[in-house]
C-alpha cells in the first residue's frame, strides 16, 4: 500500500481527464456502475484502466473534505480479473492462442511526461489460434511494468526470445494503427515446455490446475468452452466494480 495526502475532488477529476484511451473500451463496461458513484469512487473504477489487469483501488469517500480534514491516501494493486475456470478465461478472452517470442523491449509510454508507465512490448508470431481471430500472423502484446516484479523482459520466462507460450488475450481498442493485445490477467499466461506442459505465471488455484494439463487437453477444454459459448451457455466476466 503507499500512503500520502489525500488529493482534493479537483485533482481527482483532473486524473479521471487524463485517462489514457486505449483503456476506456473496458471503461465502458464499467461507466452505468460509475455513473452512480462519487468522484472518489470513480477513480477507483477508472485508475484501475492505468495498469490494464491490475486495479488501483484508493481510499474512497463520498463527502468533499477540507484540507484540514483530509488524512490519507491507501492505494493496493489488484486484479481486474479473477477467473475461476479455464471456461471462463476463455469466454472473456478475445483471442486464446499460442505463439512463439520473436522480440521484446519497451514499447508506448502513457501518463505524466516526467514519470511515465512504460509498456513493454512482446511479438508473438502465431503458432496456432485455439479461439478468436487475431490480427496477422504476429501480433503485439502489451503488459504493464506492474504486472510483475522484473523489469527487464529478459527476466520474465513468457516474454523471452524463442519462448512458446499459451495466452488468454484482450484486444486493446484504443484506435491506434498497431492492434495491441494484452493478457488477461496474470492467470492468463502458461510457457509451454517441449513436452507440451504448461507453467503458469503466478501461484494461484486455478493456474495451478490448468498447469499440470498438457497443451493438448487445453485443446480439449478450450474447444469445448467455445462449443458452450456458441449455444449462448457461457459468457464473458464482466471485471468486478473495485468496493467502496
Amino acid at each position: 500500500a503507499v500512503s500520502g495526502e489525500q488529493p482534493s475532488d479537483e485533482e481527482l477529476l483532473r486524473v479521471l481527464d487524463t485517462i489514457d484511451a486505449h483503456y476506456m473500451a473496458l471503461a465502458e463496461r464499467w461507466r452505468a456502475a460509475a455513473s452512480a458513484v462519487s468522484p472518489r469512487a470513480k477513480l477507483g473504477i477508472y485508475a484501475s484502466l492505468a495498469v490494464g489487469a491490475l486495479v488501483l483501488v484508493p481510499w474512497q469517500s463520498d463527502a468533499p473534505a477540507s484540507r484540514a480534514q483530509r488524512g490519507h491516501v491507501q492505494i493496493e494493486v489488484r486484479e481486474v480479473f479473477q477467473f475461476e475456470s479455464l471456461a471462463e478465461m476463455t469466454a472473456t478472452a478475445d483471442v486464446v492462442l499460442v505463439g512463439t517470442v520473436r522480440g521484446s523491449g519497451e514499447g508506448r509510454r502513457f501518463g505524466d511526461a516526467d514519470a511515465p508507465i512504460v509498456m513493454t512490448e512482446v511479438a508473438f508470431g502465431v503458432v496456432e489460434v485455439l479461439y478468436g481471430s487475431p490480427v496477422g500472423k504476429t501480433v503485439v502484446v502489451e503488459s504493464e511494468p506492474v504486472m510483475f516484479e522484473q523489469v527487464d523482459s529478459r527476466d520474465v520466462p513468457w516474454m523471452r526470445d524463442g519462448a512458446t507460450s499459451l495466452l488468454f488475450l484482450e484486444r486493446k481498442d484504443d484506435g491506434s494503427s498497431t492492434p495491441y493485445y494484452g493478457p488477461l490477467s496474470r492467470q492468463a499466461i502458461f510457457v509451454v515446455g517441449r513436452d507440451g506442459l504448461l507453467a503458469g505465471a503466478i501461484d494461484d488455484p486455478l493456474v495451478e490446475s490448468i498447469s499440470a494439463l498438457r497443451l493438448s487437453d487445453v485443446r480439449e477444454r478450450v474447444a469445448a468452452a467455445v462449443e458452450l459459448i456458441r449455444r449462448g451457455q457461457l459468457k464473458a466476466v464482466i471485471p468486478a466494480v473495485p468496493p467502496r
